[in-house]
């Protein structure tokens, strides 16, 4: 079943849409990816200038539907409002521009009927000028060309020259990123919301600790609503590519766990940087506002519900475990994965530090070890297990077994840190994109049944 991107492209001036003609009736202009993941609309702009001729600007999802099947996702039908680039642009013979009142009296083409509400919300909102507030910066009009002039300046400064405008490569609430070409080689721009508007911050304070892992920002820009990076195109290859052997990731652990033990009592340097503090002694009560939004639990049976509240004295008992144990507090990164992890000619490098805050070290290996996507056979899950212990142990922080006792509770109270975390990004998401995280709260809550349920 094929994916569908569905694109409402507003006339540069008057409120209008441009409407395709289709066999028996109109659509919006279409693009099939081949990927079944929403976010990645590079495809889209790209599929947009060549069809169209026109250059656009992914702003939001208007809807999203995931279809899935065992587990898997096997299509995605989603319709995105855009802003017109091109302002003298001419529509294809056969195209049209239409009203809200001429797309009333219209056909559209029988597959397509559906969308027919959601262009009306897209007009309904025109109409009114006003913005849901939850809508991200780079959702709103006029944000694109913004940030282009904010990196060709940055950029300038630097004797740095941008050779053309920036092209969209991922968008949703989580944040947006743009790669550009330059004269000194390529370049990424990412925007950051609010939840997480302190990662340009904290990006800087980790390269100056860690300058060989941690990429130096080009340029940083930080507000209460948005963050922004500006970053060179560091290269390589990320570890979760097909080509990348096995112990690629056993080394990165091993490098990674001597980062957070360097920031072992760095609290307060941490704390400037821009991590929260995600501590133990705040997870109990983060556990119970979750439990207590029903919208949270919608996909769990009230037996479930009744199980997950019944977890609370294991949690506050783990929690306590964890903080009283032998391993302290310190860097977390949050969102540890092989995505995450690059290895180019000089060495791995560690980015997207989004998700930054203090807290318990040894959550980071969940997102490794058990993260729901890639099963690990047993043997390599227990190398990289003991690669990354192996570095406490050798620091003096236990025994292997004191150590590997530790790491067995934090992977079954690990699962409730992250929950606690896609609920507050879900919380800070429009409706119409929390179908492409949804399915991460669910899996991390019932994982925590299954642990620590036992």
């Amino acid at each position: 079943m094929p994916s569908n991107f569905y694109t409402i492209i507003p006339h540069p001036i008057e409120r209008k849409i441009l409407l395709m003609p289709a066999r028996d009736g109109w659509t919006l202009p279409v693009h099939n990816p081949t990927h079944n993941w929403s976010p990645q609309i590079e495809s889209l702009v790209t599929a947009m200038r060549e069809q169209l001729g026109i250059r656009m600007a992914v702003l939001y999802c208007v809807y999203l539907r995931i279809e899935r099947a065992d587990g898997e996702r096997t299509s995605i039908d989603a319709i995105y409002a855009t802003e017109n680039l091109s302002p003298d642009w001419t529509p294809p013979e056969g195209a049209r521009w239409a009203s809200e009142d001429e797309l009333g009296d219209m056909q559209l083409e029988a597959s397509v009927e559906w969308v027919r509400p959601y262009i009306g919300a897209w007009f309904a909102e025109e109409r009114s000028g006003v913005v849901p507030p939850l809508r991200p910066p780079w959702g709103r009009k006029g944000w694109y060309s913004a940030v282009e002039d904010w990196a060709r300046s940055e950029l300038a400064a630097q004797g740095i020259e941008l050779l053309a405008p920036p092209t969209q490569i991922k968008q949703w609430d989580i944040s947006s990123v743009l790669k550009a070409p330059t004269d000194s080689g390529d370049v990424y721009i990412k925007g950051i919301p609010t939840l997480f508007a302190t990662e340009p911050r904290i990006t800087v304070g980790l390269n100056n600790l860690f300058p060989a892992v941690v990429p130096r920002p080009l340029a940083i820009w930080e507000r209460v609503d948005e963050g922004r990076l500006l970053l060179r195109d560091f290269g390589g290859k990320a570890l979760w590519s097909k080509e990348m052997q096995p112990e690629a990731m056993v080394e990165a652990l091993t490098l990674f766990a001597r980062m957070q033990i360097k920031c072992v009592d760095r609290d307060d340097l941490l704390s400037e940087m821009g991590c929260r503090d995600r501590r133990l002694a705040g997870m109990p009560g983060s556990m119970r506002d979750l439990l207590a939004d029903d919208s949270a639990l919608h996909n769990f049976t009230e037996d479930e519900k009744a199980r997950l509240r019944a977890l609370m004295p294991a949690v506050e008992s783990a929690c306590e475990q964890l903080a009283s144990g032998p391993i302290p507090q310190t860097l977390m990164h949050g969102d540890l994965h092989g995505g995450n992890i690059a290895l180019n000619d000089d060495g791995y490098v560690i980015f997207d530090w989004t998700d930054a805050c203090i807290s318990h070290p040894f959550f980071d290996l969940l997102t490794i070890v058990d993260n729901g996507y890639v099963p690990l056979e047993a043997a390599y899950r227990e190398q990289l297990i003991s690669a990354y212990l192996g570095e406490w142990t050798a620091r003096g922080y236990g025994s292997a077994e004191v150590l590997r006792a530790t790491c067995d509770l934090a992977l079954k109270l690990g699962p409730l840190y992250h929950a606690i975390s896609y609920w507050q990004i879900i919380m800070a998401c429009e409706p119409s994109m929390i179908a492409e995280i949804d399915s991460a709260l669910p899996y991390y809550l019932k994982l925590a049944l299954e642990r620590l349920g036992q």
